[in-house]
């Protein structure tokens, strides 16, 4: 399970049976993680938009490995992320 904090600055992961945190991703600029989106979830990612970019955080070493100056709806087809977004 992901939650983002209310400050929108952090992802966490998080175990839904014990309801502890087991590890988080942290924003370092002004970004802000969008909420209203949902994020896309792989079997070895998370992707997900902020106001300014679209990130892929690995789930095991939780290190960014994907980083876009685009923004949107979200999917996955055919091994490859879309974004929809708006000029």
């Amino acid at each position: 399970t992901y939650s983002v904090s209310r400050d929108a600055k952090t992802l966490n992961a998080i175990d839904a049976k014990a309801g502890v945190i087991l590890w988080t991703w942290q924003l370092t600029d002004d970004d802000a993680i969008v909420t209203t989106k949902p994020p896309v979830v792989t079997k070895d990612a998370i992707f997900f938009p902020s106001t300014h970019n679209t990130y892929g955080v690995s789930l095991t070493t939780h290190q960014t490995i994907f980083e876009v100056a685009k923004t949107g709806w979200l999917s996955i087809g055919d091994n490859k992320l879309f974004i929809r977004y708006y000029n």
